[in-house]
């Protein structure tokens, strides 16, 4: 009994393994199925083999163009993810964390992002951040940030539009602190400013009395320009706090409008209140 399955037998002798379809052999069996014409069977043999490999070739152009639609789709929601990152306003930016410590030891610290803000505006935005309710007895930092580095004393004076004594102004560090001491009723603002040279820095501010009113009352006071023009004629008096030399000036009323103390050498406080000067002197300069 011969063997099945192995080989068939070609024409002139030739075998060839069962199972593997080559065009010829499909258009023999097309012409045994359908006793067409063979020229007629081999053209329709060849358009579905034809047809065949374009829906599944990559270079078919169906493909070809499926493929294209969706490299330009990704591309495009590529580009609208990027510009919406790039342009997301850098107000809503978080601010970074300080680079140093504070001057004076905060319970907390608050970053403000002043990009574009200026004059009143930047008083402003102090203010509402310093008159924030907190824990009475705690001190809150409230460091300045501007196109993403940390704000130094001589740009914070002149966004302000500070009428600073150049004298004054060459003799401050880079460092300084805005700050804010809660108490039950609200927030109290104060500033430190840091001197290398603490005789220039001195007479410098004796220059700046007839202006700091004016430049500050934004962000301490709560007077009507009419009153801030009033009081800002008036002079500094002596006052001493904790054995410490202070200048102070003051409403009809002798309460505190805005004062300027050295806490030592180096370190130079304005406030409007005894009580905040008190607290910062009780913890001390960390640097």
């Amino acid at each position: 009994m011969e063997e099945e399955g192995k080989t068939n037998t070609g024409g002139e002798g030739e075998s060839r393994p069962i199972g593997l379809r080559t065009f010829s052999s499909d258009v023999a069996e097309a012409v045994k199925r359908e006793q067409g014409s063979i020229i007629k069977v081999a053209v329709n043999e060849y358009e579905r083999r034809q047809h065949e490999q374009e829906n599944v070739s990559p270079t078919s152009k169906k493909n070809i163009l499926f493929l294209t639609v969706g490299i330009i789709f990704l591309a495009g929601a590529a580009g609208l993810l990027f510009y919406t990152l790039l342009s997301r306003p850098k107000d809503n930016l978080p601010a970074p964390a300080p680079a140093k410590s504070s001057i004076i030891y905060a319970d907390f610290h608050t970053g403000l992002v002043i990009d574009r803000l200026t004059g009143s505006r930047l008083a402003e935005r102090l203010r509402n951040q310093i008159a924030l309710s907190g824990k009475s007895g705690t001190i809150e930092d409230i460091y300045l940030t501007e196109n993403g580095g940390l704000v130094e004393t001589e740009r914070f004076l002149a966004l302000l539009g500070a009428h600073t004594p150049p004298n004054l102004t060459r003799s401050l560090t880079n460092e300084f602190m805005v700050g804010s001491y809660k108490t039950t009723d609200s927030g109290h603002a104060f500033i430190v400013l840091q001197t290398r040279d603490f005789a220039n820095t001195f007479a410098g501010m004796l220059d700046w009395e007839g202006r700091l009113w004016e430049d500050f009352y934004k962000i301490f006071g709560t007077e009507t320009p009419g009153q801030v023009t009033d009081l800002a004629r008036s002079d500094f008096e002596d006052l001493l706090i904790k054995n410490k030399n202070a200048r102070a000036l003051k409403r009809a009323d002798k309460t505190i409008a805005i004062l300027y103390i050295f806490l030592d050498e180096k370190n130079l406080l304005i406030a409007d209140n005894v009580e905040t000067v008190t607290e910062v002197l009780a913890r001390g300069m960390l640097r």
